[in-house]
């Protein structure tokens, strides 16, 4: 998305892997600060693009931030794809009751699971703005837990951050699995799996 973003706006790309690197690290300091509530989604979303437009030398105010963002955001929703071992994982949990906690916006969760298909698969979807508060507080899968009229114990979550997933689920009651993709937590002693095929040995 960040690509297709730079190509609309004529910015020259000569190492897109650099590219990506930085704005996925401009990303990821401005989403923890969202989740850990100390700046606005619009005030994240505004500095995500500034701090970016900075990098490339070039002074833009907030609301051409804004502007810009949008572009990005549709951008990002219809590159949104699931991995390879997704629907086949969906399908083999169609006797379970499944549900999605998210810190993103209803309906972007709506938008980016009709793209792919999975809409249908999911009883119920929570995200933090209608729950009223973020992963990694315990509220949050309480809400999730109430919506599902399931007992926390009762409840398996699967995510890909250890201190926003996996912590936040274990410390509400749930039994957290940390999906590690690209081994990326492989000095953290906890339940994890590389790949959704090996998540049925924990059901």
């Amino acid at each position: 998305a960040i690509i297709k973003l730079c190509d609309k706006y004529n910015i020259q790309k000569r190492n897109p892997g650099r590219i990506s690197d930085i704005w996925l690290a401009i990303t990821g300091k401005y989403l923890n600060q969202f989740s850990e509530k100390k700046i606005s989604l619009n005030e994240q979303r505004t500095y995500r693009i500034r701090d970016f437009w900075n990098f490339i030398g070039m002074k833009i105010s907030g609301d051409e931030a804004l502007d810009i963002y949008k572009d990005y955001h549709n951008y990002f929703l219809y590159s949104c794809l699931p991995f390879a071992d997704t629907e086949n994982c969906l399908r083999r949990m169609k006797d379970h009751k499944l549900g999605i906690i998210s810190n993103g916006i209803f309906s972007d969760q709506i938008v980016k699971l009709q793209i792919n298909n999975l809409e249908n698969f999911f009883n119920v979807i929570v995200v933090s703005e209608i729950a009223g508060s973020n992963k990694p507080d315990k509220e949050i899968f309480n809400y999730a837990a109430k919506r599902a009229s399931v007992d926390l114990p009762d409840c398996i979550y699967i995510g890909n951050s250890y201190a926003v997933d996996y912590l936040g689920a274990l410390n509400a009651g749930m039994k957290p699995v940390l999906l590690d993709r690209k081994y990326v937590y492989t000095t953290i002693g906890c339940q994890k799996i590389h790949s959704l095929d090996e998540l049925f040995q924990y059901l």
